[in-house]
Parts: C-alpha cells; structure tokens; sequence
C-alpha cells in the first residue's frame, strides 16, 4: 500500500485542508492518507479550539484515510522539533511520500534549499549573523541568501518555512521520500483582509466573535457540526481560556525553573521572569517580549511549556511510538506495525507511563479540559474514531 503523509494541526478543519488532502492524494498517487496532527496544544503555543478527538473526526470526514496524535513535547517545539517529531511518525506509520502546502510548489527548489541549510557553505554564515544579535530565523535568511537569493527567500512566507523544516527532518531520519508541495492559493487560503475566511486565524477569530455566517461556507458540515456542538455546550477554547492558570504557574517559578524550559536560550528565561511579575495575562507577556529578538510565537510556546511543567533535560529526542485516534472504515491495514521497535497503539493507556512525555500529554488534556469546562480523563477515555 502506497501511503503519503501529511503534518497538520486543523485548527478548526476547512475547506482549504481537504482541498489539499485531495491534492495529496491525486499528486502522489497514494492508496492512502496518513495525517500526523498536533493535540491539545498547537505549534503556535495556543490550546486547540476543538479537542485532537473532534478535529480528527473531521480530517476523516474530509480526506484522511489515518490520523495520529502528535504530542505536545513535540507539538509545541520551534519547527525544526516539530518537524522532527511527526516525521519520525510518519516514518513509523510506513509513508512512502510526503505533501505540504508550500507557497512555492517547488520540490526541487525546496528540496535543494532544504539541503542547503545543512551544508558547510550556510554554516560560517549562519554563526556570522547570530553573532549580531538577531534570531535564529533572520540568521538563516540572510546565510541563505548568500548563497543563493532563491533560498532566502522561501524563508519569508510560513509554509515554505515549514516545509523546508520537514525535508530537513527527512534527511536527519534518512527516510526516502517523495515530495509533493501543493500550492497554497487563493480561494483556498485567501487572507481574511482580501476575502472569505479560508485561513485558519480568520476562523478562529470569526468563532471569538459568533460569526457563524463568515465561518459556514469554508468549512466542511462535519466542521461546522462539532463547531456549534462546542459552542452551545461552551466547550470551545480560545487562547486566553488558560490566562490565570498560566500567570499562576509563572509566578510560583524560580529563576531556575525558566532557565530549565525548553528553548528558553538568548536571555529568554530571564525576560519571561520579569514580564510574569507584571503583566496579568499572555497577551500582555507576548506583546512585551515579541521584538525583532524573539518571535511571539516562541514566546507562547515557552509559557505553555511552562504551564505543562516541560523541562529541558526531561525532553525525548524523537517520538519510539504513535497513537492512532482516528482511522476511515476498510483501512484498519494502516493500524498494523511497519517496524517491531514502533509500535503502534490505538489506546493511550498502552503507553508506558513512565515515558517522559505520556505525563506530559496527560497534562495537556487536563489542561485543555479545564480551559473547555470539561472534567479531567479525556486523554485516558477516549476511543479510536473510526469513520
């Protein structure tokens, strides 16, 4: 069986993410869709509006033959981790292909920009531009364009971004695949300034403001279903729903609690400190921090890492299993193990506790739970979805 694999988070699902499962799906060739998702906690460092559980129900709906959960140490990781962690699912689940929206549909562009980044060329340069003070992303940029000005400037729009963080994890894993970008375009993924709601930051927002009426045509009825579900038993969650669990957790922390966070390198520890003595929500901290040195979104991820009590020292390297929450009806082939030392479970309760990140996930769904108004257990009830 032909397999492609694709790296989510659904955030809610839309018309745009099953516009490129078929895409995947027709590009590659494949007998079937593999999906790697964020949970509880996405890589933006924001709780997921719906649980992993309902937005998996969705994926399925809409194009997804299989959907495994990718926790949240990894989840909530800077790409190049987050990368690293669904790829070795991926790796896991058997995948013979890889599809991505990339603003440059590009594979060989990407794919040789992507082994650029690793090569002794970029390296002096990179080391030469961090040495100025500037972050890791700039840095890269400018090493990059140095080499070749098509580099560079992939670096400036998200996706490619990522994607170029995928190839990379790839080649780390020495998985042989192929690739296959698919553009990202309008009315697919029109920004909210210049059209319908088709990007997943103009859904969110329009959920903050019961906009019903802009979310109801870009989004899937499985979508607009759990959507309204939540809604009206007020289990939707939005970023500020774990604002004073948050401050709560920062302010009980010791300098050597935020030097031991993951990515909490440049300063970052010290700055987080001061700014969770003052401030009374996350959007105060962000607005703070965020600057030419550190970027929002590495910010917000430090504050959930805090909240879920991740430590450095205590993060795996790379993923030694997948559990499956969702998988279509004839497709329970996929749930069999590629490889003896990746197994693949279908419940959280075969995971051994005692692995680093099953009480960390453990938490997350606490966590979420408490932003959603739902009792704790989630994490440990929940059934495989079968659609």
């Amino acid at each position: 069986m032909r397999i492609v694999g694709v790296v989510a988070e659904y955030d809610p699902f839309h018309n745009g993410h099953a516009w490129q499962l078929a895409e995947a799906r027709r590009l590659s060739g494949a007998d079937a869709v593999a999906v790697v998702m964020s949970g509880f906690f996405t890589q933006r460092g924001d709780p997921a509006c719906l649980s992993p559980f309902d937005r998996a129900a969705c994926a399925l709906e809409g194009g997804a033959d299989l959907v495994a959960l990718l926790p949240a140490v990894w989840s909530l990781q800077s790409a190049e981790g987050f990368a690293l962690g669904a790829l070795r699912i991926l790796q896991g689940l058997g995948t013979d292909a890889l599809s991505f929206g990339a603003e440059t549909a590009d594979a060989g562009l990407l794919s040789d920009a992507a082994a650029a980044m690793d090569s002794e060329a970029v390296r002096p340069l990179l080391r030469k531009e961090l040495e100025t003070g500037i972050g890791w992303p700039a840095a890269m940029e400018k090493a990059l364009s140095a080499v070749d000005p098509r580099f560079g400037a992939l670096l400036h729009t998200p996706n490619n971004a990522l994607g170029l963080a995928y190839l990379r994890a790839a080649a780390r894993l020495k998985m042989n695949l192929e690739i296959f970008p698919v553009p990202r375009t309008h009315p697919h993924h029109a920004a909210e300034s210049s059209g319908p709601l088709f990007n997943g930051s103009g859904i969110r927002k329009a959920l903050l403001n019961e906009d019903w009426t802009g979310i109801q045509p870009v989004v899937p009825e499985s979508t607009i279903r759990c959507l309204k579900s939540a809604a009206d038993h007020h289990h939707l969650v939005f970023p500020a729903s774990l604002d004073q669990a948050l401050l709560a957790r920062l302010r009980t922390m010791d300098a050597a609690d935020f030097s031991s966070l993951p990515d909490s390198s440049e300063g970052l520890d010290q700055a987080l400190l001061s700014a969770s003595r003052s401030c009374v929500t996350r959007e105060q901290i962000l607005n703070r921090l965020s600057g030419k040195r550190y970027s929002r979104a590495r910010i917000n991820r430090l504050c959930t890492s805090a909240l879920l009590g991740l430590r450095r020292e205590n993060l795996p390297a790379l993923p030694n299993c997948a559990l499956i929450i969702g998988v279509r009806s004839g497709m329970d082939a996929l749930l069999r193990p590629v490889f003896p030392d990746f197994p693949l479970l279908t419940r959280s309760r075969d995971y051994p506790e005692s692995t680093p990140w099953y009480r960390a996930e453990q938490r997350a769904a606490d966590l979420w739970a408490l932003s959603a108004g739902l009792p704790s257990g989630l994490w440990e009830k929940a059934p495989l979805i079968r659609i």
